[in-house]
């Protein structure tokens, strides 16, 4: 999980989409840990995506 803190400390825009993200849950259910992991999950896979492509 460095690279993704790494990543998101290089890059401004997104840091505050996950930021969004995370605000979002918290102000819409904030029901648990799981439920809290799973809604920022399709951003984590899409940035780990890139790394793993090569993109990054």
């Amino acid at each position: 999980m460095i690279f993704f803190r790494d990543y998101l400390n290089a890059n401004k825009a997104e840091r505050d989409k996950y930021l969004q993200i995370k605000l979002d849950y918290v102000n819409k259910q904030s029901t648990g840990i799981n439920e809290y992991t799973d809604h920022k999950e399709e951003f984590v896979r899409r940035i780990f995506e890139k790394r793993f492509k090569g993109i990054l």
